[in-house]
């Protein structure tokens, strides 16, 4: 009975952990180290932004989210709708 809510749990936790931006821009001190949101962050200059770069970027960062949803849709649409049932 808890499967669809953990589901969802689970997708709304990796959505907020991948995108998380704050945390390891400021405690990451290597760049070989960047995770994507502060790679994509980087590749905004002073007097250029890579707009190419970026785009790819955030295409290769949605791509995880789209295929975890993807195999879990049945989960989190039941554990989102088992909510609203009186």
């Amino acid at each position: 009975m808890a499967r669809p809510t953990m589901a969802a749990l689970g997708i709304i936790l990796f959505l907020a952990s991948w995108n998380n931006y704050l945390w390891p821009l400021l405690i990451n001190t290597q760049n070989d180290m960047l995770t994507a949101p502060v790679a994509l962050g980087a590749l905004i200059g002073v007097t250029k932004v890579s707009w190419g770069g970026i785009m790819v970027g955030a295409v290769m960062m949605t791509l995880p989210m789209l295929v975890m949803f993807v195999l879990l849709q049945r989960q989190f649409v039941s554990g989102i709708a088992a909510g609203a049932v009186k």
